[in-house]
């Protein structure tokens, strides 16, 4: 039985697709029952990410700086303070040629490092991955970025 109460938009690419729409409901189902377990686990293996990359950008003395909020992790290429996108970008303008060298290093080891910056690790991501990430982030900040 269709309840006629509720009113649901639907809009995007897939949005006429009824197999997307259950999939989709599906995966959030999934994700609000296993909520605490997927997001603790993103959270943990994105604090170790940050906490290992900043202190060797701060030991290597290399003009970057990463963020992040829960699982949601930006590395920002200016060892500034950052407020806002704004600023950000602004102190990032000096860098734009080796932030570009860095990217192409990255996605010769295999690691696709987006031009928003914006780095999510996925709950498949394991222990061991986000260390083959750091090693090359690492190599990558060494031999790229000012």
């Amino acid at each position: 039985m269709i309840n006629k109460k509720i009113k649901v938009f639907f809009g995007g690419t897939f949005s006429g697709n009824s197999q997307t729409a259950y999939i989709g409901k599906i995966t959030t189902n999934y994700l609000y029952k296993n909520k605490k377990k997927i997001f603790s686990l993103l959270n943990k293996r994105s604090n170790y990410f940050q906490n290992n990359l900043n202190a060797f950008i701060k030991k290597n003395k290399i003009n970057a700086k990463v963020y992040r909020f829960h699982s949601l992790i930006r590395l920002v290429f200016t060892n500034q303070v950052v407020n806002n996108r704004l600023q950000r970008d602004f102190l990032e303008t000096k860098n734009l040629n080796n932030i570009k060298k860095f990217r192409s290093f990255l996605l010769k080891k295999g690691i696709y490092y987006p031009s928003n910056g914006i780095i999510f690790f996925s709950s498949k991501t394991s222990n061991h991955d986000v260390k083959k990430i750091l090693y090359y982030f690492k190599e990558g900040l060494i031999k790229n970025i000012n």
